[in-house]
């Protein structure tokens, strides 16, 4: 069978479906030998490889809201600082670094300067994710390495390419990001969100081809900032995952 990567992608909000998807192949004793994640899928990949239980991620979205990860920056280089954001992940990932975790994890970012994905394994696991979720224009982007990062998902909110570099045999990756939407668009606004919709969506399709299985659980319809969700998004994501897992496991040779 070889080595199984599980590639969790970006989606704000709608990432804790992740964590259905997780509690499903928990379940069902699904091996994953490491974890890749970029976004909200870096933050829940985290949380996941530092060994905490499931049901106690699912409490915490449940009570979690955007007053505990936000933090006003009087800045031109973004919103909010991302220094609550980085506090959170390091409470929920005990202070742990790389090398501490109980499954093999890297988070991926994009690097500012160069366009590049940049994939870290080493170091402050806090430190990673937050640069993995710095948005543009949101976060103030992290400087790591002599890197300026962003958030991952700038180069691609699925980042099937790094698990195949970091040796995965087999690849599953859950998408949860948006999709173009089917509407009448009459303005600015509209074109703009469309056009970023379309690229993205395209690259995630160019992105799941490197993947031997890409789960899409049904959150399209779910506004990105919808931490208010987290049972129905964690419910979904459970639900794709048990219609998936009769080609999980045929891929997995059971």
């Amino acid at each position: 069978m070889g080595k199984v990567g599980l590639v969790l992608g970006g989606g704000s909000a709608r990432g804790l479906a992740h964590i259905g998807i997780l509690k499903v192949f928990q379940e069902e004793d699904i091996p994953i030998h490491f974890v890749v994640g970029t976004s909200i899928g870096a933050l829940v990949g985290a949380v996941y490889a530092a060994g905490s239980n499931l049901d106690y991620l699912a409490g915490i979205a449940r009570e979690l809201d955007w007053k505990q990860i936000l933090d006003p920056n009087f800045s031109r280089m973004g919103l909010f600082r991302g220094d609550k954001l980085q506090e959170l992940v390091d409470i929920l990932v005990k202070g742990k670094t790389f090398k501490e975790l109980a499954i093999p994890f890297a988070a991926t970012a994009c690097n500012l300067e160069t366009g590049h994905e940049v994939i870290i394994q080493e170091g402050s696991v806090a430190k990673a994710v937050r640069a993995s979720c710095s948005l543009p224009g949101i976060f103030k982007p992290v400087h790591l390495d002599g890197k300026l990062l962003v958030d991952g998902g700038v180069c691609g909110r699925l980042p099937t390419v790094a698990a195949r570099k970091l040796g995965a045999d087999l690849v599953i990756a859950i998408d949860v990001g948006g999709w173009p939407k089917h509407e009448k668009i009459n303005n600015m606004f509209g074109i703009l969100s469309q056009t970023f919709h379309i690229f993205e969506s395209r690259l995630a399709q160019e992105q799941g081809g490197e993947a031997d299985l890409v789960i899409r659980p049904q959150v399209g319809t779910i506004g990105p900032e919808r931490l208010d969700l987290s049972d129905e998004l964690i419910a979904l994501g459970r639900k794709a995952a048990e219609a998936a897992l009769p080609e999980v496991k045929k891929i997995l040779g059971r």
